[in-house]
């Protein structure tokens, strides 16, 4: 009864506590526990030594060991087995105490709840209160810690709430100075009364005088024509008076409506900023809790590649994409685009050191093949896919190379879009650049620089058809070792579907696609609002490749080969095992041949644990060079309104011609001699 054990925990809790695996004062799990082990001296007999065997993900063929000495349990790991205590990983040569009710994960399944007692009782199995839950909540708030630093989370805190203090004082000194002009109003307003009282005072008591000096000379029958003479002398006294007092009160009702213009703008921008930094934390939120999702399963898919023999590794990463949606900084007052945040995992080639990046959901999808590809392989070591149809590696499908985005600002004066626009990644990297060209014609696809002159501009074409010619000639810069099939696709405005150019099948660092395609709208004011403000965004797409590496010379005739029609297999062994792994590309794991066939054994070559200390570093590394790419894209925006004045002076320009045009040719014509034998016609280009 006092024998320390381990009980199995199960997410199932019909399945929870129903294992007991006793332990004896050396107890070894493993997938083949068999064996000396470096921590258990010469001299223990066997009978003291258990041997538990275990099967599953992340398991080594001698994991772990125990040591139950004097009422007291450690455990140490054994070949860089993961083992995690209490949701701490164990690290190599470090032996921890194991006590009652501790929890122990070994691999990525196996979990268990420590039992000992400590005065000679027997505790019930099913009072004792941890559970499956308990254990894994443990492991993720440990790896929790190493992925998200609290620092940066601090700092970002810290930066948005200085960023709302500074739209709260620019709001407050806004609201300040709206309040001076209210207050100068008042003032005015006073002012006025003053000037009537005067004025009233002033025209009393020059009509008392009036009807004295009238009476006394006889002559009140002339009161009232001399009431009205003197009436307009004083509004002529006081007329200079009124006028300043006027100009004062228009001047300041003029600033007082620009400052309630800047405050209306002002909050209008909060609202939007508010509302995009709102969004943004829900989706950094959403992201986050993907990301916890996500960290044990890569962790689970590393595992099982590096017993597979897999060379490959995954890695969790949190990228932001830009859009082209932008809104104003309330305090800085520049254009800015909105940003979406989303968990990805990284699938990088050891092999090639190509790295591709998979969606959410496409992990979980391959995360749930490679299961059940494990599952084959323990069955069956030679029951191994191609490396095109292995679930551990990219099978040539399509995926988005990056986006290009072309403002349209210039359609809305019928001034032709040509640029050669970078490809941005959801990485924030260039894979490339894709040259678009958007142009003005006429229904036949012409381009007719008569046919909209009666139009200064779109805005005033409501109701009118619009063509519009779309081309993609090609793009260049494309990574020809890592991608072929390139193809571009876009939607236009209100479209449902894709237009999409032909993929170009051979890998190529600048594909052609020599796309042309005719695009007709009816103008109207959501049309005139997406010229103005959007951009065209393209997609640019491509199949990923798997590069062929051949052998170096030194490697050959080193490796068993088997063939079948299918696949190419490397003979590896081990004591008291023989297993068979997929040779893929090289044999950088080159196995010695067995000794039956005259081969001097060398030991295979031990691939390190995975460890995900590292990934933190990585991701704010890449959100840093997210930042600076971000920076940069608002200092090109920042030129549209320049642009924008521009175009619009081009366009008042235009009109001003063209009503010199019409006077000209309006001239010209009355100038013209009415004969009926003679005709005349004046052409003014």
């Amino acid at each position: 009864p006092n024998q320390p054990y381990l009980l199995n925990l199960h997410e199932d809790p019909s399945l929870s506590k129903n294992l007991a695996y006793p332990l004896l004062r050396y107890s070894v799990f493993g997938i083949e526990p068999e064996g000396s082990v470096p921590s258990i001296p010469a001299t223990v007999s066997k009978d003291s030594i258990g041997l538990m065997t275990l099967k599953g993900v992340g398991l080594k063929p001698q994991h772990c060991v125990f040591e139950a000495t004097g009422g007291r349990v450690t455990v140490g790991i054994i070949d860089n087995g993961r083992v995690c205590l209490n949701g701490k990983p164990l690290q190599p040569g470090e032996r921890k105490e194991v006590k009652h009710n501790d929890r122990v994960v070994m691999g990525m399944n196996h979990v268990f709840v420590m039992c000992c007692s400590v005065d000679g009782s027997t505790t019930p199995r099913r009072s004792i209160p941890a559970d499956w839950t308990m254990a894994m909540e443990e492991m993720l708030a440990g790896m929790q810690q190493k992925f998200f630093d609290p620092r940066e989370q601090q700092k970002h805190e810290a930066e948005l709430n200085a960023k709302m203090d500074a739209i709260r004082e620019k709001e407050n000194a806004l609201e300040m100075e709206r309040q001076k002009y209210q207050k100068m109003l008042q003032e005015i307003e006073g002012e006025y009364k003053q000037f009537n009282r005067r004025r009233e005072a002033k025209i009393n008591n020059r009509v008392a005088e009036l009807e004295e000096t009238l009476e006394a000379e006889g002559r009140l029958d002339e009161l009232e024509q001399e009431k009205a003479r003197l009436m307009e002398e004083i509004e002529a006294e006081v007329e200079d008076e009124l006028e300043n007092l006027d100009l004062r009160k228009q001047r300041v009702i003029q600033q007082q409506l620009v400052v309630e213009n800047q405050l209306q703008s002002q909050n209008e921008k909060i609202r939007v900023f508010k509302i995009a930094k709102e969004n943004e934390k829900r989706e950094v939120a959403r992201a986050e809790e993907d990301i916890m999702h996500l960290i044990p399963l890569v962790d689970e898919a590393n595992l099982m590649a590096e017993q597979m023999g897999k060379e490959v590794k995954y890695e969790v990463r949190l990228q932001s994409s830009v859009s082209p949606e932008v809104f104003d900084d309330p305090v800085t007052g520049t254009t800015m685009h909105k940003t979406h945040v989303e968990a990805a995992v990284t699938m990088i080639d050891l092999v090639t050191q190509h790295n591709r990046v998979w969606s959410y959901d496409k992990f979980m999808t391959r995360l749930y093949m490679m299961r059940e590809a494990f599952e084959n392989f323990q069955q069956d070591p030679c029951d191994a896919p191609n490396k095109d149809q292995d679930p551990f590696f990219d099978q040539g499908e399509a995926q988005e190379l990056g986006k290009a985005h072309l403002w349209l600002m210039g359609l809305c004066h019928f001034i032709d879009t040509e640029d050669v626009v970078p490809i941005i990644s959801k990485m924030g990297v260039q894979q490339g650049k894709l040259s678009v060209k958007i142009l003005i014609v006429d229904p036949n696809g012409k381009q007719n620089p008569t046919y909209y002159r009666n139009f200064s501009s779109v805005e005033r074409m409501m109701g009118q058809r619009l063509d519009l010619m779309i081309e993609i000639p090609g793009c260049s810069g494309i990574d020809a070792t890592m991608f072929s099939d390139v193809f571009a696709r876009f939607k236009f405005f209100n479209d449902d579907t894709y237009f999409e150019t032909k993929p170009q099948s051979k890998p190529s660092a600048t594909p052609a696609f020599r796309f042309r395609r005719q695009v007709t709208c009816t103008v109207d004011q959501s049309l005139v609002s997406f010229l103005q403000s959007d951009a065209l965004t393209v997609e640019v797409w491509g199949t990923a490749l798997n590069p062929k590496i051949s052998a170096s010379p030194d490697q050959k005739g080193k490796t068993a080969t088997l063939k079948s029609s299918k696949s190419t297999f490397s003979l590896t062994t081990r004591p008291k095992s023989v297993s068979v792994t997929l040779a893929r590309q090289t044999s950088l794991n080159s196995v010695p041949l067995p000794p039956a066939l005259k081969q001097k054994p060398t030991p295979p070559a031990e691939k390190p644990a995975e460890e995900m200390t590292i990934v933190l570093r990585e991701i704010q590394a890449e959100r840093d060079q997210l930042k600076s790419q971000i920076e940069v894209i608002s200092i090109e925006n920042q030129k549209i309104p320049v642009l924008s004045s521009q175009v619009a002076e081009l366009a008042a320009e235009n009109e001003r011609l063209k009503a010199q045009i019409e006077a000209l040719m309006a001239a010209s014509a009355s100038n013209v001699p009415r004969n009926r034998n003679s005709t005349t016609s004046t052409s003014i280009p």
